[in-house]
Order: C-alpha cells, then structure tokens, then sequence
C-alpha cells in the first residue's frame, strides 16, 4: 500500500451486487474469523489484556463486523467477537447510524475476550441494539474502524457508503426511549400509511408534538445521518 501497488481479490458472485430494498433476511449469517493479536490471552470471564486491532487485509476488501452476544439481562457488560470479512460476501450484518458522544466519557466493554475503552454513548447503544436470544451482527465506524490508524481511516472512512449500502439493514438510534417517543414513532407510521400530513393533523396534537421533540433531538442535526440513510 504504501508504494501505490494494490490489488484486488473479489470473489466473482458478488461483482454485480447492486443495491436491493428487501426486508430483514431470516437467515442471519455471521462473521467466524475473529482474530487476534499473537501473545494476548482472551477471556470472557475475566479479561486481563487490552484489545489490539488486527489490520485489515486491503486485497481482500475487507471490514470489522462486531458480534453482540446476547443477554437476558441488560445490565451484564456488553460482550463482543470483533471478525473480519470481506465486504462482498454472505455475511449479513447491519449499520448502526447514531450519535457520538460529544463528551470524552468511557465504558469498558469486553471483545474478543479482551478488554476495550468505548465511549458511554455508543456502549448505551450497544445495549439498546443487544438482544435476548440472539447475535446481533453489527458494523459501527467507532469500533470497526482502528481510529488511531490514519492510513486505515483515510481508506475505511470513503467506503462507508459502499458499507451502508452492503447492509441488510440500518438501525438509527435517536436515543434512549422518553414518555412520548412511543407516540413519536406511532405518528411515523400513521404518515407512512397515509402519505398525507394534514389529513390527521387536526386531531392528532399530541402526536405531533412527540414526533416535533423526536426531531429535534441531537442525532438529527449531524451531516452523517443523510449518507447513512
């Protein structure tokens, strides 16, 4: 990479992918390969090593896809398998568009059976996208891409329209649920099944003053949210 010779290896299924509106896909494939750095020694229970990137093979095209494991109990530390994988193939994974912190706060989080530093704002997000049951395939830009690496970011970074569009799905989050989000999001609904505002206006007040506070909420105002949608 560094002298300007780069090749690239796509498996020729996959060269024609266009985008395709389609609902979630029943079948979940997840990422397997999860590396990690020689000499760390992972574990779930009781993680002593920090978490070290493995980078990333650029002739394969590959991305980071973090596994969220799941729990019934939404207070346990979010666990994490952080693999790679080339970004045409089976796996199915969905984007994460939200807001980052703008606070320097951190949480610890386990991945890989190592310990990492997140910011609280995604880990509160990690949380509200982890599931009871099931492994959440998840790419978000704070952890799959090495932010400290600058010749990982500069190549990661103008891909992540590629990498939205390669989603099964996109999951916004706006932010943690209030007393009114509730009817915000029925106000949606209602809107996407009439396709006209005014026609409830008149008697749906309440609604629309949720959806007037759901909008204005923080995460609206960032420039990202239109490349990601």
């Amino acid at each position: 990479m560094d002298s300007g010779e780069l090749g690239r290896v796509i498996d020729s299924r996959y060269k024609s992918w266009t985008k395709e509106w389609h609902d979630v896909p029943d079948n979940i494939v997840l990422p397997r390969v999860c590396p990690i750095r020689l000499g760390k020694t992972p574990s779930i229970e009781g993680p002593t090593d920090w978490y070290e990137y493995v980078p990333l093979d650029a002739v394969a095209d590959e991305i980071r896809v973090i596994n969220i494991m799941p729990s019934t109990d939404h207070s346990v530390p979010i666990i994490a398998h952080i693999a790679h994988c080339p970004i045409h193939c089976e796996v199915t994974f969905t984007a994460l568009s939200y807001r980052w912190s703008v606070d320097g706060a951190q949480t610890q989080i386990i991945a890989n059976g190592q310990k990492m530093l997140i910011k609280s704002g995604l880990e509160a997000t990690l949380r509200a996208v982890r599931m009871q049951d099931k492994v959440v395939p998840l790419w978000v830009d704070a952890i799959c891409i090495n932010q400290s690496d600058t010749t990982e970011r500069s190549r990661q970074i103008p891909r992540m329209g590629t990498i939205y569009d390669n989603a099964a799905l996109v999951i916004s989050y706006a932010g943690p649920a209030t007393n009114d989000s509730d009817l915000a999001l029925e106000m949606i609904k209602l809107i996407k099944e009439l396709n006209i505002l005014m026609m409830i206006w008149n008697d749906k007040d309440e609604m629309c003053a949720a959806l007037y506070k759901l909008l204005c909420r923080s995460y609206f105002r960032r420039a990202w949210v239109l490349q990601e949608l």
